[in-house]
């Protein structure tokens, strides 16, 4: 798997990941979009999928442009997730924009479990805390795996905001902890830099509670 990363200097967003795999083209939370995201996609072949880890507007506000300009591209996002996305109290927009913007692009649900979107294949791990539908996407065969506002590399996501949950956000780190990943696995997480298992076990102190 071919990994680029975006990053706007003029608006608050996640951490892009435009990834390509075996002829197919995808995104990780597009918070934004630009022109040199759009060349850099059009130089791979376009976009088939859209890929949320939940529902916050700096991790889907650049959704809405890339399906104006690939209409064929789908997006999904965790079904536990939708109405926090629809909704802009607790999607964000209207706390930190003044905005009561819903997203206009259409949604598919998808549970935990492997899934195999245009011949690639996936896991979904659902990881509810930072909000109710949070989830990550792993990428066995590549050795990778999306966490979005998760977990970062010595900390975890807020869990004050609309549906976050200390308790539930204590519960993913457990069953994260004791999933068996290849201690190589490399960690792309929503902000901050990306880092493999075996550093963040030792460094991020939410994990060493485990």
């Amino acid at each position: 798997m071919i990994i680029k990363q975006f990053n706007s200097s003029k608006s608050f967003s996640c951490n892009v990941y435009v990834c390509s795999k075996n002829n197919i083209n995808f995104i990780i939370d597009p918070g934004f979009f630009s022109e040199k995201m759009k060349c850099y996609i059009d130089s791979i072949g376009g976009l088939d999928f859209i890929l949320l880890t939940h529902g916050h507007f700096d991790h889907f506000l650049g959704v809405d442009e890339l399906i104006n300009i690939y209409p064929n591209c789908k997006v999904y996002i965790h079904e536990e997730e939708i109405d926090l996305l629809f909704d802009s109290r607790k999607n964000g927009t209207k706390m930190f924009l003044n905005q009561n913007y819903q997203p206009s692009f259409e949604i598919n649900s998808i549970q935990s479990g492997n899934l195999n979107i245009d011949g690639i294949d996936l896991e979904v791990i659902y990881n509810p805390g930072h909000t109710n539908g949070s989830c990550s996407y792993y990428f066995k065969d590549d050795n990778v795996i999306f966490v979005g506002d998760f977990i970062f590399s010595n900390s975890i996501g807020r869990c004050d905001l609309p549906t976050g949950s200390v308790k539930q956000m204590n519960q993913s780190l457990e069953s994260f902890k004791l999933k068996e990943f290849d201690l190589d696995l490399i960690i792309y997480p929503g902000h901050d830099n990306f880092i493999k298992l075996r550093k963040l076990l030792l460094i991020n102190p939410y994990l060493n509670n485990f």
